[in-house]
């Protein structure tokens, strides 16, 4: 679950500053965990299952306050039009791991992270256009595992509503 906040903490970060509509958006993915794939939405959900009331409060919480939402088909995430605004490309530290942009064109965007406990990783997100973006991530975890996550994100709307913007410290 670490590093799936972390990818989509990072790779909201990337997104962010290129020209997009701020708002809500759902972002679907496809995890490859060691050449096994897995579905982090119902590993979450049957991790919340034997969790207590207090946990699944706590669980929930915390995804909320990092800007991560569980949504019907995918993770809701919010962006301002601040966040879009303010953006940049210079290298971030958010929690244990630092990002760094390699490539940054209007319709790409790659780039590569580390962390402190080791695990590291490169991302390529592809614009379509202001309200749709795809790409890819593949991580390897500090024993050296690999993870390859494919997503693809869409515009669902200008207002957030109860979804929290992205926690990224500037």
């Amino acid at each position: 679950m670490k590093y799936l906040i972390i990818a989509f903490t990072l790779l909201s970060f990337q997104v962010q500053a290129q020209v997009i509509t701020p708002g809500l958006w759902e972002v679907q993915t496809e995890i490859k965990y060691n050449g096994e794939k897995v579905n982090p939405m119902s590993q979450l959900q049957s991790a919340m299952k034997n969790m207590s009331p207090e946990q699944k409060k706590q669980m929930m919480q915390a995804m909320g306050e990092s800007g991560l939402n569980i949504g019907s088909s995918g993770i809701k995430t919010c962006i301002t039009k601040e966040m879009v605004e303010k953006a940049d490309f210079k290298v971030k530290e958010e929690g244990d791991c630092t990002t760094k942009v390699v490539k940054k064109t209007p319709k790409q965007i790659v780039s590569n992270f580390t962390c402190k406990d080791g695990s590291s990783g490169t991302s390529t997100i592809n614009i379509q256009n202001k309200r749709s973006y795809t790409g890819e991530m593949v991580m390897k975890d500090s024993k050296g595992k690999k993870t390859d996550m494919s997503f693809k994100s869409k515009f669902v709307s200008k207002n957030c509503g109860s979804v929290a913007p992205v926690g990224l410290k500037s």
